[in-house]
């Protein structure tokens, strides 16, 4: 379960704003220029997705193929990455958020992990809200029983061709962020998540739609509409994508790499590929 929630942290907290780029639809981005003596790739993913909606084309494949190395937010596939994950999913003390929760509240949320997960919040409870708002949210959401993690595909290719990983980002940062959302927020939004499990259906769908077609901007519009994404956008988005481009100016400088991250990071005002172009690079669509 520690898994489900943390490859899940990118499509619930990227967000943009509207932001033309060239107009063009496309998942993958080639970076040269700028004194590189070879060019790298950048893709988008989505963290989860339908398996008959999955899709991972030549291209694609090939920009793999040809790097010699990726990099991702996180290296799910490094030792000992998944206790540290729980060591910081849990409360401390195992403390129940059950306790601090009004008893129709306490109610409500025990009725709706029973009915998704078959265990309540006796069980569930000492899980930090926010590891319950993501798990609940992304399971009622879903709509399908067969589903594909992109992560999880791109690290098997890389494993397989023993291209070398590296990673933007520890696990013990990016849960720290959401550990930064005040305790009583984190318990309205899981709250507020649970009730509008059907809406959450609706997002997800949409975004689903909207990566298939490989349009970046219609992410982005997706995620400007949810209300958390307004209130943590510097948070989860901005600072994020300004920590990381000296971390991939580094890694392209040195090898030509192929870097994956949610596709709502790549667009908009302060988006990758706006603040990569900004530092003089080229930044192309590689049109599928």
């Amino acid at each position: 379960m520690i898994k489900f929630i943390i490859t899940f942290i990118g499509i619930i907290f990227s967000t943009s704003q509207n932001f033309e780029i060239n107009g063009q639809n496309s998942l993958l981005w080639k970076i040269s220029g700028n004194g590189l003596n070879h060019p790298s790739y950048l893709f988008g993913t989505i963290h989860i997705i339908c398996e008959d909606s999955y899709f991972l084309d030549s291209t694609v494949i090939h920009a793999i193929n040809t790097s010699s190395k990726m990099v991702l937010e996180i290296d799910m596939s490094a030792p000992g990455i998944m206790q540290k994950a729980q060591m910081r999913s849990f409360n401390k003390n195992n403390h129940n958020i059950k306790d601090d929760l009004t008893p129709n509240d306490r109610q409500f949320l025990d009725s709706c992990l029973k009915a998704s997960f078959n265990v309540g919040i006796d069980q569930m409870g000492i899980l930090k809200p926010w590891g319950i708002m993501i798990t609940l949210s992304i399971t009622n959401a879903i709509g399908c029983s067969n589903t594909k993690q992109y992560e999880t595909e791109l690290l098997a290719i890389a494993h397989n061709k023993n291209i070398e990983i590296d990673q933007l980002e520890t696990i013990d940062y990016q849960l720290s962020l959401f550990d930064s959302i005040p305790y009583n927020r984190q318990l309205e939004m899981l709250i507020c998540a649970a009730r509008e499990k059907n809406k959450s259906k609706i997002e997800l769908q949409k975004l689903m739609k909207a990566y298939t077609n490989q349009n970046i901007e219609e992410i982005h519009k997706l995620m400007m509409e949810q209300d958390e994404m307004k209130e943590f956008s510097n948070l989860f988005f901005y600072n994020r994508n300004k920590n990381w481009i000296p971390i991939i100016e580094s890694f392209i400088s040195q090898q030509q790499t192929f870097i994956a991250i949610g596709a709502g990071h790549l667009g908009g005002k302060g988006g990758v590929i706006d603040l990569l172009k900004k530092e003089g690079y080229v930044v192309e669509p590689l049109v599928h």
